[in-house]
């Protein structure tokens, strides 16, 4: 049996995809049955006991075993492409990042949103406090605007606090050549903007020139445990971190 074809997907893309959802994203069950079945193609084309024969978690089993649920939310995310709501790139296509490759764990895929170029260019992380002090927040600002000035593309966690002044001041631009230079890496599914009141700040990124990706599936909410996930692609991505404001037991 194989995925649904798709206009914008070939048959392995579906496959890694399918995957992606049975095992919802996790990526120590994704690797594990791409190193068992030696591809993602057989790995969804294997059977129920074959999985379980892995030690793959009950839900994901639940998953694999209904084919049409699968079936449907690539359909869902198909639908989603066709309609420009968001891009999809794998981690073997050109546009993917190479530094993300380097990784321990690298995503196979990342949704997008904005210009997908800002991941091929040279990237500074500023991260920190989502409740900094006025000190703090005027030097990510006036930092993220010096990087961004320079040439850099300024990538953080589109948090509140520092995370937002390091956006705000990389996308505060008045010369075209250096507008836009921010990505946001999302805690959550590329269609579920968080915090909520930050919609004006993701629109303001793509609409300047700055890319949001996510790695999770489009309708993830947040948990816990997606941030320091999101952490990982954020510091992955660069070539440095900045942390303006932290406390010494914070995420950051």
């Amino acid at each position: 049996m194989t995925p649904p074809p798709s206009s914008h997907l070939d048959s392995n893309q579906c496959a890694i995809l399918a995957l992606w959802y049975e095992v919802n994203a996790s990526l120590s069950a994704y690797h594990k049955l791409l190193s068992a079945f030696g591809g993602a193609q057989q790995a969804w084309e294997a059977g129920f006991e074959a999985w379980q024969a892995l030690g793959i978690h009950a839900a994901h089993l639940a998953r694999h075993k209904n084919k049409e649920q699968t079936s449907a939310s690539i359909d869902r995310i198909e639908q989603a492409l066709t309609a420009g709501q968001y891009q999809l790139i794998f981690a073997d296509q050109s546009e993917f990042p190479a530094q993300l490759l380097q990784i321990y764990d690298p995503p196979p895929l990342l949704f997008c949103r904005g210009n997908i170029n800002r991941l091929q260019q040279a990237q500074i992380a500023i991260v920190g406090s989502r409740k900094p002090t006025a000190h703090a927040q005027k030097t990510t600002f006036d930092i993220a605007q010096y990087l961004a000035q320079t040439g850099y593309v300024v990538t953080s966690g589109l948090a509140m606090g520092v995370d937002k002044q390091a956006h705000l001041g990389a996308l505060a631009q008045t010369d075209s050549d250096y507008q836009g230079r921010t990505v946001g890496v999302m805690g959550t599914g590329i269609e579920v903007f968080y915090p909520n009141h930050h919609d004006k700040l993701f629109s303001q990124i793509i609409e300047q020139g700055g890319c949001i990706i996510s790695e999770l599936l489009p309708h993830t909410q947040p948990h816990k445990h997606t941030f320091p996930r999101r952490n990982r692609l954020v510091a992955g991505l660069s070539l440095a971190t900045i942390v303006t404001e932290a406390t010494i037991k914070s995420g950051s």
